[in-house]
């Protein structure tokens, strides 16, 4: 049975053009193949990106540069270490035409679904919602268990990797910090721990949220009523 990764991907992927540093992976098809084998980019602590782009788009081209920079970091943390690559990325193209999926294909140093896999990348589309672009996708390699759907903020905000591989941080490291009570006397998140937490976001210039408060507040007030350990945190929205 096909492991996660290629019945997500298909067998192989097109491996980059020749460029400097080291090879994508092992070669499992014999020197100078373009193929790679999907199964190589998987393995305990790897990490998979999606990456979700198009030449014709200006902030596809920009985005690409500063993910380049982050995965040659990375791989060449990876060797200086003797290490497997902990970092992959597979260009999954929305150009409409072959010239430009090739000629943004030789920008990247990572691999890139077929350009005739134009089903499959419309199912990839669908399975992770993708709307937009450009869209990292990260996913952990081995279950295609996915890690975000927001990379391109994550690489954004960590350009170095210095926290790769994001792991999402704890709740209750998260929302560490003071909290107000109605009544205004400050507290902190540790004597809710044992609460089931409710996060609500909203904010008094919003109709909707308006209308929805009173109803909550009802519910709230009935949960605690009948002994259940119920908090609601309100996540401002207002300017």
């Amino acid at each position: 049975m096909s492991d996660p990764l290629t019945l997500l991907l298909g067998e192989r992927v097109l491996r980059p053009p020749p460029q400097d540093g080291p090879p994508l992976a092992e070669e499992p098809t014999g020197q100078g193949s373009p193929w790679l084998e999907t199964a190589s980019l998987a393995g305990p602590g790897r990490l998979v990106g999606l990456y979700f782009s198009a030449q014709w788009c200006p902030p596809c081209r920009a985005f690409t540069a500063r993910l380049a920079e982050l995965y040659r970091t990375l791989r060449a943390q990876d060797q200086e270490h003797d290490r497997v690559h902990r970092f992959e990325v597979v260009l999954v193209s929305s150009d409409a035409e072959v010239r430009g999926w090739d000629e943004q294909r030789r920008s990247m140093p990572w691999g890139a679904l077929p350009f005739e896999h134009r089903q499959r990348k419309f199912s990839l589309c669908r399975k992770f919602k993708v709307t937009t672009i450009p869209t990292l996708i990260l996913l952990d390699s081995c279950d295609t268990h996915v890690l975000t759907k927001n990379g391109v903020a994550t690489v954004t905000e960590d350009p170095h990797g210095l926290e790769f591989p994001w792991a999402p941080k704890p709740f209750a490291q998260t929302i560490a910090g003071p909290l107000i009570r109605p009544s205004g006397e400050m507290t902190d998140y540790g004597v809710l721990e044992d609460a089931h937490i409710g996060l609500y976001f909203s904010a008094n210039w919003c109709p909707p949220c308006k209308a929805f408060t009173p109803m909550l507040c009802e519910t709230y007030r009935r949960v605690c009523e009948a002994g259940k350990k119920f908090e609601i945190i309100f996540v401002s929205s207002d300017r």
